[in-house]
């Protein structure tokens, strides 16, 4: 419940002073609700706990003082946008996974609450899919994180009394969404990132320009599995963070928050019936909307695959009693990939190394197939051939 600056002008001192009472219990009953279902097994105690492990005190304090709650998953995505602030700290933020786990609440809120209010002035682009419910799910969004804040929303902007203000923007096509494109903003939100190409995608990363001291440009986003995104979108998030996870080179201007609706306690509490919506999908949908499974896509020849299943630790040293060979897919315009394959005793076999080449001369993948041999201890007589 809030009140318009018109209404409050409006009431006497005695009305307000009453007014404000009446909103102040309703939001702590509403609150305390809350509290008990994001955190059933700890309530406060244990939300303080989540808070400690991702986010700093002010910035905690920014999202209470609108009396927003962040669960854990959304208080991991809020720590990885604050690591944005540093000199060599990230600029991309994803967040994606099944539906359900509140994405699109923490990633306004964490504009709205947090960006916006320590740097005055910022301009955010908020991009998002357009439509009937879309436009609905807005104005419910726009409604629970700014009711404390004292923000106006006015022809398709949220204005702050700092000066800062959220452009709302929709697309129905990519075209659409272009015409945002060459406009500068301090910060990008792009919904339903997987809706676009990365073209596309990259075209709107080009709009980030600030002249605030002390910030700098960043782009968060959400998105599911599947779309006409979904492969790239996979490639530049989510291989990415495995990568950072395991320990290996990765990009570490990009980060990729993982979730599902297990994440968002409150929803499965307020709408248990949601969660059986989700499990009544069959085939991909499934995978992808339920469990928030990138290493499906309708239509890929592997629809068994399965990240944690299949993805071991490198293996860097095969032992003398494996048996090993090679396999090539031949190409010149297309990849030409060299995989390098062995099986224990108890025929479990293990996809070891690949090499991949494109327009490239035949003498160059030859030296380079001698070199991966090589890296295991191998030549090519230890062989029994090259399956292609």
């Amino acid at each position: 419940m809030a009140l318009s600056p018109l209404a409050i002008d409006q009431l006497d001192a005695e009305a307000w002073e009453r007014a404000k009472r009446e909103i102040e219990q309703a939001d702590s009953a509403t609150g305390d609700a809350v509290l008990a279902c994001a955190y059933p097994d700890g309530g406060r105690g244990a939300y303080e706990a989540a808070k400690a492990t991702y986010i700093v005190n002010d910035h905690a304090a920014n999202f209470e003082r609108a009396r927003v709650i962040l669960q854990p998953k959304q208080l991991e995505f809020a720590a990885a946008a604050r690591s944005c602030d540093l000199p060599n700290g990230p600029n991309e933020i994803g967040f994606g996974g099944a539906r359900g786990p509140g994405k699109s609440f923490v990633v306004f809120a964490q504009a709205a609450l947090d960006d916006c209010q320590r740097f005055p002035g910022l301009k955010v682009l908020y991009l998002r899919k357009i439509g009937k419910k879309a436009k609905e799910q807005l104005e419910d969004l726009i409604r629970a994180v700014l009711r404390h804040t004292g923000a106006e929303y006015v022809n398709s902007e949220v204005r702050f009394p700092n000066k800062s203000k959220i452009v709302i923007g929709h697309f129905n096509t990519e075209k659409e969404a272009l015409n945002y494109a060459g406009l500068e903003y301090d910060l990008i939100i792009i919904e339903e990132t997987t809706q676009l190409s990365e073209k596309a995608y990259k075209a709107l990363r080009l709009s980030l320009r600030t002249s605030k001291p002390g910030w700098r440009p960043r782009l968060y986003n959400t998105t599911n599995p599947l779309g006409p995104g979904h492969l790239w979108y996979k490639k530049r998030f989510v291989d990415n963070e495995r990568k950072r996870s395991r320990g290996e080179s990765y990009e570490d201007k990009r980060r990729f928050i993982f979730a599902t609706v297990e994440d968002n306690r409150v929803l499965i509490a307020l709408n248990p019936e949601y969660l059986a919506q989700l499990e009544d999908l069959t085939g991909a949908p499934l995978r992808a909307y339920r469990y928030g499974d990138w290493d499906i896509s309708a239509g890929a020849y592997f629809t068994t695959w399965d990240y944690d299943t299949h993805v071991i630790d490198p293996i860097d040293e095969i032992p003398d009693n494996w048996d090993v060979w090679l396999s090539m897919d031949y190409g010149f315009n297309h990849w030409n990939v060299v995989q390098l394959h062995a099986q224990d005793g108890d025929g479990v076999i293990y996809t070891v190394d690949e090499i991949m080449h494109r327009k490239t001369p035949v003498e160059t993948i030859a030296a380079d197939i001698h070199a991966l041999l090589a890296r295991y201890g191998l030549a090519a007589d230890d062989l029994p051939g090259v399956l292609a």
